[in-house]
């Protein structure tokens, strides 16, 4: 039986550090790849010379700064491969990802994406750590699974059926932030998505991968209304609890919040908090929480303070007695 071909998108932006890394795990693979495709996205540093001394082992397509979503895009138009993995510049395959990632394909024709857990590797400056260690145990995922959260840690342990692409489409390049979250969740309502058992990839965690501010509040704005746009798809809804479904609403209107507050953002901070209530109004801390932040900060310490001098007069033990 001959071996599926297996297409490898990389894509590039300024990634001479730890390209040439990235690109020989994926020639090291013991199923070799059909074709390893580098899409570099406006790189202005060595990125194009380096991928270059490969020759024609791996094949270079440069663009305009797009993103990476525009980035993957490309390589998934220019691909001919059976099945795409996708690979990003920083991080390192395992030698059996492709060859046990095919294997789980094998013989489950209902199967339009496979993914796994992660090795993190952290570097010095990294300070990158928000929920990096949850990751998935081995199963099937559904869509329900997926809308609770997003299950994959990492795009480079994914691979996906070149066909499922084409019925799905690709990654929607207006989102900036989760659009491989949106495209998860698109696969996972129509084919069954699995997570392999066994680390398939290392995330490497840098000083030049750590998240920002704003770049936090992109991707929870992104989450939020990803998830919204589904609310409107009652098919797509039927199969998870509707308190499911208003806590997670309620949770990521909280997160966008709070990084509204890390910015000093008072009047979307308190809109979201009150989207957050409404979503899901039978939590009282919710009420509680928005109607704090709804006062100035300056009444907010004072009430503080008063109920710190009231805790601290009743408190006191009077001359004579004992504390219990």
């Amino acid at each position: 039986m001959m071996k599926p071909d297996v297409s490898v998108l990389l894509p590039a932006y300024n990634g001479e550090k730890y390209i040439g890394q990235a690109i020989d795990s994926a020639l090291a693979q013991t199923l070799v790849p059909f074709e390893i495709i580098v899409v570099d996205d406006g790189s202005t540093d060595d990125t194009e010379s380096i991928v270059k001394h490969y020759g024609s082992r791996v094949r270079y397509i440069r663009q305009g700064n797009k993103g990476t979503s525009g980035a993957y895009n490309a390589g998934i138009a220019a691909a001919s491969g059976e099945f795409i993995a996708f690979l990003e510049q920083d991080d390192i395959w395992s030698p059996e990802k492709n060859a046990m990632q095919i294997a789980a394909f094998e013989g489950n024709a209902g199967l339009g994406m496979v993914f796994s857990p992660v090795e993190l590797l952290r570097e010095a400056g990294a300070s990158k750590c928000t929920d990096i260690d949850v990751q998935e145990g081995e199963g099937r995922y559904a869509f329900a699974d997926f809308f609770v959260r997003n299950r994959v840690l990492n795009c480079s342990t994914v691979m996906i059926r070149s066909d499922v692409l084409r019925h799905i489409g690709g990654f929607r390049e207006h989102l900036k932030l989760a659009f491989d979250y949106d495209l998860w969740l698109r696969i996972a309502t129509k084919y069954g998505v699995q997570c392999l058992g066994t680390p398939l990839a290392t995330y490497r965690i840098h000083g030049n991968n750590q998240s920002k501010d704003d770049h936090d509040l992109l991707a929870a704005e992104s989450s939020l209304n990803i998830l919204l746009s589904w609310t409107d798809n009652p098919p797509a809804l039927k199969e998870i609890e509707g308190r499911v479904v208003r806590e997670r609403i309620s949770q990521l209107h909280r997160t966008v919040a709070w990084e509204h507050a890390q910015l000093g953002h008072r009047d979307e901070e308190v809109r979201h908090l009150w989207a957050s209530a409404r979503a899901n109004p039978l939590k009282l801390d919710h009420w509680r929480e928005y109607l704090w932040r709804r006062l100035e900060s300056r009444t907010r310490n004072r009430l503080v303070w008063y109920f710190q001098r009231i805790q601290g007069i009743f408190g006191r033990v009077a001359p004579g007695e004992r504390r219990p």
